[in-house]
């Protein structure tokens, strides 16, 4: 995408360095295997087990292979051959033996009985699983079955979703990188289930205040002041969030809400959402068109050509086509707010005519 629309060319063009790794000099015995997770655990015990198994349908062997190339260092050959356009007929250059190390974690109706029976099988104190809350295995029966071998801590961070070149409408690609630590020597508590989830939910919520918003359906779903500063909840002290359709503050009280409140709060929170970069798109020439705040104005104009950006690909081009029918009137008309976005905007055609075309 980056290379047929000339809009990445410095980044695919860079050199690539081999860097020299970090190693350390020591006098332990190391181990290292290509063997099946579940067999490996099968023969071996340790002190800390770490897992980081697949979460999603990406195959390794496809996705990945070529680190697979790396580790076997076997060369093979790459097929050369070209189609009558001239593109290369196999373009990724997959290896065809990759099925051989197709993984159950892959799978819906394989993940969860696979990590259970490895879970069954290790040998050691402490357990680490790297996952996340995007993965095939929900997160509460992943939690139950790590919570049968001990106590549970869970360590969490944010990170949004690299989705490479294949751009969703969707806006909904907040993700959550999961850290959980099992202590098999430790007993689980009522306590510990509890205070995941509430953390859970805190993290939910912080994540969803970070979509952009529909100001039409955030006023018919929360309360607002004369200012036109949106009060996220009473229950919250009358924290004061949303101007217009972003967040602006972080509430720190969120651990006042019971269940139900945040039940309600999450509810609330989606349905007022834009839901694609389509409607982000109208929301952001909306504000535009009322906006007299010069530095709000120029926050405005670069967020909308990100989203815009989004829009070009051939599969949304009736969507991208009205987006710049609208915005080329505003242009056309003069109009204060859309005149600085003339030539920033001929640039993402340019771009959204080489990717239809192709």
């Amino acid at each position: 995408f980056g290379g047929h629309g000339k809009d990445a060319l410095s980044r695919i063009l860079a050199p690539m360095v081999m860097e020299i790794p970090n190693l350390i000099n020591s006098d332990f015995t190391h181990n290292v295997t290509q063997m099946d997770a579940l067999d490996f655990v099968k023969s071996n015990s340790g002190d800390i087990c770490y897992l980081d198994p697949p979460y999603n349908m990406h195959q390794y062997g496809s996705n990945y292979f070529m680190l697979n190339t790396v580790a076997l260092w076997d060369k093979p050959n790459v097929n050369q051959k070209r189609g009558a356009d001239g593109r290369f007929v196999e373009k990724a250059g997959i290896r065809k033996d990759w099925k051989n190390t197709k993984s159950p974690y892959c799978y819906k109706s394989q993940a969860p009985g696979s990590f259970a029976n490895l879970m069954d099988n290790i040998d050691s104190r402490y357990i680490v699983l790297s996952y996340n809350t995007e993965g095939i295995i929900p997160f509460e029966e992943l939690f139950e079955i790590m919570e049968r071998h001990g106590k549970v801590d869970l360590h969490i961070k944010d990170y949004v979703l690299y989705r490479g070149g294949k751009q969703s409408l969707s806006r909904k690609n907040h993700n959550m990188e999961l850290l959980l630590v099992v202590d098999r020597q430790s007993r689980k508590g009522v306590s510990d289930r509890t205070n995941v989830e509430r953390f859970l939910n805190n993290r939910k919520v912080l994540n969803q205040l970070k979509m952009p918003y529909n100001p039409g359906r955030l006023r018919a779903e929360f309360q607002f002041d004369s200012k036109g500063l949106c009060i996220l909840n009473p229950t919250l002290g009358g924290v004061k969030v949303f101007k217009d359709y972003t967040f602006l503050e972080q509430p720190d009280n969120l651990n006042k809400l019971s269940e139900t409140e945040f039940t309600e709060l999450c509810n609330k929170l989606d349905r007022a959402q834009c839901t694609n970069n389509n409607e982000e798109c109208e929301v952001l020439i909306s504000l535009l068109e009322k906006e007299e705040d010069l530095r709000i104005v120029s926050k405005l104009q670069k967020r909308f050509l990100v989203v815009y950006k989004k829009l070009a690909f051939k599969k949304y081009i009736a969507v991208f086509n009205d987006i710049t029918r609208i915005i080329e009137g505003k242009i056309g008309l003069q109009e204060s707010n859309f005149i600085d976005l003339k030539d920033k905007t001929h640039e993402i055609k340019e771009i959204a005519k080489l990717r239809f075309e192709g």
